[in-house]
């Protein structure tokens, strides 16, 4: 079966496809190294390149994976960069 990804828009959220290189820096950011005291994988070191090695690894496995975007934050963080 074929499952074609898409983006779903709503009031407040977006849903989109997971990209290592669009998520996995803020993904780090807003990431306490303790969130994954009970995971049965983690990343090898406490540093970004090993985050999104990881991320990756779990993205292989899970298959399709999704990113849920905060609007409001979103548009504050385009506006911080302008």
């Amino acid at each position: 079966m074929q499952i074609e990804t898409v983006t779903l828009v709503g009031q407040g959220i977006r849903l989109e496809p997971l990209s290592l290189e669009r998520h996995a820096p803020g993904l780090f950011a807003a990431t306490p190294p303790d969130t994954f005291s009970y995971f049965l994988d983690w990343p090898e070191r406490w540093d970004e390149a090993s985050f999104t090695a990881w991320l990756g690894r779990s993205m292989a496995r899970l298959g399709l994976s999704m990113a849920v975007v905060d609007l409001a934050r979103f548009m504050e963080d385009l506006a911080a960069q302008s």
